[in-house]
């Protein structure tokens, strides 16, 4: 049984590895696109062309992060989308708290939560 183990962890690290490499010195994985890199005719905006040549399946997102439909985003509206976008996670997770929704009650009273993962 400990070899199964044994043969999970090496695995996974050989798994990890190529993702590790990627790393930069502060041992955080970077990102494999920029802004920058993205955008072909450097006019400060990614097209829908561009940016589906960096993020092929990102049509969604492109059209989330382009509210005002003009074909193109900016490094503003992209910051401006995330901002939303963590506001809203943080109302939805203060909704639950609020609500008693939190996973796990016990009898005893108290309750645990899990992470969703965001």
């Amino acid at each position: 049984m400990k070899y199964l183990y044994l043969g999970l962890i090496v695995g996974g690290m050989i798994l990890a590895a190529p993702l590790m490499a990627d790393a930069g010195q502060s041992g955080q994985k970077q990102p494999r696109h920029t802004f920058e890199s993205c955008d072909q005719n450097k006019d400060g905006f990614l097209s829908r062309e561009e940016f589906l040549g960096c993020w092929p399946k990102g049509a969604k997102k492109f059209d989330a992060v382009d509210k005002d439909g003009n074909g193109r985003i900016s490094k503003q509206d992209i910051q401006k989308y995330r901002a939303e976008r963590k506001a809203a996670r943080q109302a939805a997770g203060a909704t639950k708290s609020h609500n008693g929704s939190s996973k796990g009650h016990s009898t005893t009273g108290t309750s645990t939560s899990t992470s969703d993962g965001e």
